[in-house]
């Protein structure tokens, strides 16, 4: 996530997180995830256990795409015990000259758009879609949330 405004989009920040209430009208103070990543989607699991799925490609040298797990809430993530669903060290980019000017620089990405779903109380569904030797495919994979 860049920060909106900085023209230069040379600021990395983590992904951020708010709640709003049922009319939609009032929301929380946005708060950081302590994530760096881009796009995302996170999912509750069940009784305050969130899941999140992201895209990882800044700050790293494992970049690819994640599920991380919150037992609070989102207050905190376990990073440590993350999952990479799809490994894209050395197939983060389609092999063409990226730049620095946005929204080109997106032009040479090889994967992207992670969704989360919950199937019930201890599996999930993630999919994404990921380039690979020149051939685009969505990717889809089930995981097991143990507590």
């Amino acid at each position: 996530m860049y920060l909106a405004g900085n023209a230069t989009f040379s600021e990395f920040l983590a992904i951020h997180w708010n709640i709003g209430d049922a009319t939609g009208r009032h929301w929380t103070k946005p708060e950081s995830t302590c994530i760096f990543g881009q796009t995302n989607c996170p999912v509750e699991v069940k009784g305050g256990q969130l899941a999140i799925i992201y895209c990882h490609r800044e700050k790293t040298d494992q970049p690819g795409v994640k599920v991380v797990l919150s037992n609070d809430g989102g207050e905190t993530w376990d990073k440590e015990t993350q999952v990479v669903v799809w490994d894209a060290y050395g197939k983060a980019s389609l092999g063409v000259a990226r730049t620095d000017k946005y929204p080109s620089s997106h032009d040479a990405i090889a994967y992207g758009l992670p969704h989360l779903i919950r199937l019930n109380d201890e599996e999930l569904l993630a999919s994404f879609w990921c380039t690979q030797s020149c051939d685009t495919y969505v990717r889809c994979c089930r995981l097991r949330v143990s507590s």
